[in-house]
């Protein structure tokens, strides 16, 4: 019977782990505290949801802020990129126009907003608001 040599036993190892282990690792997302959440953001809005472009496996998203909870913006229109297919698909939610919620957004160095954290966004159920 013929051995199977160290480097062709790494080889196989690495091959496995990229494809059982490497997943399982790169999903995983520590739960956050509330708390924490707060700390994170540096906006956080009530906003309704206007517009949702599919873009493989993101979202390009158009919220309309109604009420601000923390931070300052002069934008009534905030557009962000939200991870909903493939990834982290289960943090961030799938939304579509005319939902409305919370979003904890953190400001980047462009001017631009992203969520906070994976899945920083509550969205209330339907019909429990008017259509304003």
């Amino acid at each position: 019977m013929k051995s199977i040599s160290t480097r062709s036993s790494l080889q196989l190892l690495a091959l496995v782990w990229l494809f059982f282990g490497y997943n399982g690792i790169a999903s995983q997302i520590r739960p956050l505290p509330l708390a924490e959440l707060e700390k994170r953001s540096d906006l956080i809005v009530m906003a309704k949801v206007l517009s949702v472009e599919p873009t493989g496996s993101l979202d390009q998203v158009v919220i309309r802020v109604s009420s601000l909870l923390k931070g300052e913006t002069d934008a009534k229109r905030i557009e962000l990129t939200l991870q909903v297919r493939g990834g982290l698909k289960e943090w961030d939610p799938k939304l579509k126009a005319q939902d409305t919620g919370v979003f904890f957004l953190r400001k980047e160095q462009d001017g631009s907003y992203r969520v906070a954290y994976p899945g920083s966004i509550s969205v209330f159920p339907a019909g429990i608001y008017s259509k304003d």
